[in-house]
């Protein structure tokens, strides 16, 4: 039997109360799959942003910032040592702190010049552009235009105190990043500063860089065990994230369970169905139905309910953060967006899950009646 005439004769019986029920169990059941698939992706790739320890301690030795270093999830590290100075170039000012990090920890793409020498004679600094903006000649100018200097060919004066002399420096590159005003020299050069300046160039800070946020507070563990205070951790991160899996869990069994309450629905109409119009297939037989159309006819039917539901709970899953306001990013589970992976995974398994349910039904009636 030719397929339109499956459909003419699938389509009878399918509307009304009777159709509303397994298409609004299907629209649910993907609904609640995709938001729940939403999460997973949004703390998975949370978790896999790189992070930042802070380790404070009275002083670091060479030997335990060489062991830490080895510490799993660890990616670097780096002493830190910080100098305050007043920077002059030209007739442009501003005041600082210089940053002396391990020149194999800085990261960070570049808008000009490169990263410092690990060794010079004079002192080479890597500026940010919010650093940049924090040279003024007292006069106004617009927030985001840069002072008119030659960054890269200017020689800069370095002023680490009041009555102290100035050292001369250059700007090796300047960083693209713009969150926070930040200026890096050398740990060696950090050094020479703060002697001339008479302050401590003991490591009591150290820049620890995890794989991911997922491991930080393993890693924030062990640098305590090692006798370190750790700020930055990731405690309130790691409570959002369970709170996100725990709504997921709630979506999943939710979705799950109309999924199969939709199933076993169609299953049972099947069964009925079956049972109940016996003469009408007799009828079919005898125009030419063979026992292989029964199935398609049945899956036939299954397709009629089963699109409608997923274009309705696929529509209702992409556009509902458009109807949403957030006050912020994680006001809700619901304003994120769904991945079309996991739309198309949630398919493939309302699918399967139905399909799976009925087969038996199918089975069943072919070798009773047939």
């Amino acid at each position: 039997m030719r397929t339109s005439e499956l459909f003419k004769i699938a389509r009878k019986g399918l509307w009304g109360a009777g159709a509303a029920l397994p298409i609004a169990g299907f629209a649910v059941a993907l609904f609640c799959l995709c938001f729940a698939g939403a999460v997973f992706f949004s703390v998975r790739q949370e978790k896999a942003q790189p992070y930042e320890i802070v380790a404070y301690t009275e002083q670091f030795s060479q030997e335990e910032i060489a062991k830490i270093a080895q510490t799993e999830n660890v990616t670097a590290v780096t002493p830190v040592l910080e100098v305050p100075v007043r920077i002059t170039v030209g007739v442009y000012t501003a005041d600082l702190t210089l940053t002396g990090i391990d020149v194999a920890y800085l990261q960070g793409a570049f808008s000009q010049g490169s990263v410092f020498p690990e060794e010079s004679v004079m002192p080479y600094i890597v500026l940010n552009t919010a650093a940049c903006r924090q040279f003024t000649n007292g006069e106004d100018r617009p927030e985001e235009e840069l002072p008119a200097v030659d960054w890269l060919g200017a020689r800069f004066s370095i002023q680490t105190g009041e009555g102290t002399s100035a050292v001369v420096s250059k700007v090796a590159g300047i960083l693209e990043a713009d969150e926070n005003a930040a200026a890096y020299i050398s740990l060696s050069t950090a050094k020479k500063l703060l002697r001339k300046s008479g302050g401590d160039t003991a490591y009591t800070v150290l820049y620890v860089r995890v794989k991911n946020i997922g491991c930080a507070q393993s890693v924030a563990d062990a640098l305590v065990a090692q006798g370190g205070n750790v700020v930055n951790a990731t405690q309130a991160l790691e409570e959002e994230w369970d709170k996100k899996l725990g709504e997921m869990t709630y979506l999943i069994v939710t979705g799950g369970f109309c999924l199969l309450c939709t199933a076993a629905l169609l299953a049972a109409r099947e069964k009925a169905a079956s049972l109940q119009n016996k003469g009408a297939r007799e009828m079919l037989k005898w125009m030419g139905m063979a026992n292989k159309d029964l199935s398609r006819l049945s899956m036939i039917r299954l397709a009629l309910l089963f699109w409608p539901g997923m274009a309705a709970g696929a529509l209702a899953s992409l556009s509902l953060p458009a109807f949403l306001f957030p006050t912020s990013a994680q006001d809700s589970i619901f304003l994120l967006g769904i991945p079309w992976t996991v739309l198309c995974v949630g398919i493939l398994l309302c699918g399967c899950v139905c399909t799976a349910a009925l087969l038996p039904v199918r089975r069943h009636a072919v070798r009773r009646d047939w």
